[in-house]
Parts: structure tokens; C-alpha cells; sequence
């Protein structure tokens, strides 16, 4: 970058403004390691694809998928990698008995 300054005297201004003459350049080197505006662009691009990682994550805990998904077991017998989706301890269906008309939760076990 190059600079050049000189001087408007107030003096007459701005009929007759007294002027200097222009001064010798200065030649200002930018650092060879400043980082172009393409790489500032791509840090601030990853900055907020960060916070929109998180904010799903945190939208997901909330909601209690993270947990959902913790409760998974293995299926031994699988040849295909199944698994069974929920620990039996942790199921439980509703029915309505038909005599009283009331909802009975019954949960499995085994």
C-alpha cells in the first residue's frame, strides 16, 4: 500500500486554501501470513456450522432422542447386524379393558 498526505491550511479556505505540497510515498508491505479473505470467509463459514451442529444436538437431547437411541440391545442371533431396537425392561403398551372401558399400561418383562 502506498500513502501519500499533504496539508490544507484553513486559511482562505475554501476560496483560497493554502496547500502543501504532496510528500514523499511510504510504501506499507502487507505480512506474507494475513490470511486472504477466502480463508477468513471459510473460518467464519465453519464457526457457524458448528453452532448449527450444536444447536441440532441440543434440540435432539431435548427432545430425548439421544436417550431413545442409548436404549438399544444387540440381537445375538441377527446374521444381518439387526438389533433389537429397545431393552424389553423399558416397553410398555397401553389396552383398554373392555369390561370397565379403563387404559391398563402393561409393560414387559422377561
Amino acid at each position: 500500500m502506498e500513502i501519500k498526505a499533504r496539508s490544507i491550511s484553513e486559511a482562505g479556505y475554501p476560496q483560497n486554501p493554502l496547500k502543501s505540497v504532496w510528500s514523499n510515498s511510504v510504501i506499507v508491505s502487507f505480512p506474507p501470513n494475513l490470511p486472504s479473505t477466502n480463508e477468513i470467509a471459510d473460518l467464519i463459514k465453519d464457526v457457524n456450522d458448528d453452532a448449527l451442529n450444536i444447536a441440532i444436538s441440543n434440540t435432539l437431547n431435548s427432545a430425548g432422542v439421544s436417550s431413545h437411541l442409548d436404549d438399544t440391545i444387540p440381537n445375538i442371533n441377527s446374521v444381518n447386524g439387526l438389533y433389537f431396537k429397545h431393552i424389553a425392561k423399558n416397553i410398555a403398551y397401553e389396552n383398554t379393558d373392555e369390561t370397565t372401558g379403563t387404559k391398563v399400561v402393561t409393560s414387559v418383562s422377561m
